[in-house]
């Protein structure tokens, strides 16, 4: 959850780049005015001399003039030159707060924190950054919780070794995958990896991207990719196949590394051989000693998943991971065979 040095960087360049840009609008307009309407810094120049000369007698003491014997009589001559001022700037066609600062955010002016707190507009920043960095193309912002419909899941499928028909297996599963995002980030989550298994076509890839967008949305690192893009990233540093993207490739790898929740989908429709299976038990095993949560979808069932893959990944994924496995009629299909 927390930036890196790197992320904190990127954010704090684009509160100083509209600083920038909303310091020069505001001295165009000043600019602006002072052409158009020159009797306005006239008033601003007698608020400044107002407010000196009431100091300066206020320090001298006993001289002050019984115009401005007050504070509160200073004040009602700085509001009558306000309002004089605005009353200017609407004469000519232009809002009476035209010469004020602009602030994108007015709650932090711009600087990201009120007091020691970030402000909202630094956490939307931060979840912008981590949408960005997240693989946004394999994250679609529409496939959310929200819209997870379990009545797409038949109440009279069953299969031969289970007792749940696969609207009561969704049911198990999408509460499951609620719990996994309620808990992330304490200490002793229920379920600290997830494994989902099963047929094609039964919401795997969206039920993942639930749970990505509500991480997201609490400010976690994600990152979501297929297998296929995973491997690839891997030859591209290892065989130096892409001098060009090998760099590029290194540091996505790094993100990998560092984010809150890698999702690996569809794995299995990569071309297995000893070089994934090596990588995949580095990735899977770097990131349970780390600490660090991993979401893997498949199409293969357990038997066919330990076939594929060697017996200490199976192990790995069996003693760290709660596998959740989706079964039933294939809904994808039937959304395609609706609209026909």
């Amino acid at each position: 959850m927390a930036l890196t040095n790197a992320q904190y960087n990127i954010i704090m360049a684009q509160y100083s780049e509209r600083q920038a840009t909303n310091a020069m609008i505001t001295r165009e307009r000043r600019e602006e005015i002072d052409q158009k309407l020159p009797q306005v810094k006239d008033i601003e120049m007698q608020v400044e001399r107002t407010a000196h000369d009431y100091i300066q007698r206020a320090l001298n003491s006993s001289n002050q003039p019984a115009s401005l014997s007050s504070p509160a009589m200073l004040q009602k001559e700085l509001e009558r030159l306000s309002q004089k001022k605005k009353e200017l700037l609407r004469g000519a066609g232009y809002p009476e707060d035209y010469l004020e600062p602009i602030y994108t955010c007015k709650d932090c002016k711009d600087t990201g924190y009120i007091g020691n707190q970030k402000c909202h507009c630094f956490e939307k920043a931060i979840t912008e950054l981590f949408y960005s960095s997240s693989n946004a193309v394999n994250i679609q912002k529409n496939q959310c919780f929200a819209n997870f419909s379990l009545d797409l899941y038949d109440k009279n499928y069953y299969m031969e070794d289970s007792d749940k028909s696969a609207y009561e297996n969704m049911c198990s599963i999408l509460d499951s995958a609620k719990t996994f995002v309620r808990e992330f980030g304490n200490e002793n989550p229920t379920n600290k990896n997830l494994l989902l298994f099963g047929q094609s076509g039964l919401g795997k890839t969206f039920l993942s991207n639930c749970i990505a967008n509500a991480l997201l949305e609490k400010n976690y690192r994600v990152i979501s990719l297929s297998a296929i893009e995973l491997f690839q990233l891997y030859e591209k540093t290892t065989f130096h196949r892409y001098d060009e993207d090998e760099a590029e490739a290194k540091d996505q790898l790094g993100e990998i590394t560092a984010c809150d929740l890698l999702i690996i989908d569809d794995l299995g429709t990569e071309l297995t051989n000893s070089f994934t299976n090596s990588r995949l038990f580095y990735i899977i095993n770097d990131r349970i000693l780390k600490n660090k949560s991993t979401i893997i979808s498949s199409n293969f069932e357990l038997t066919e998943f330990y076939e594929t893959y060697s017996e200490r990944i199976f192990s790995r994924i069996m003693h760290n991971y709660k596998a959740l496995r989706f079964f039933g009629g294939n809904i994808r299909m039937g959304k395609v065979l609706n609209k026909i």
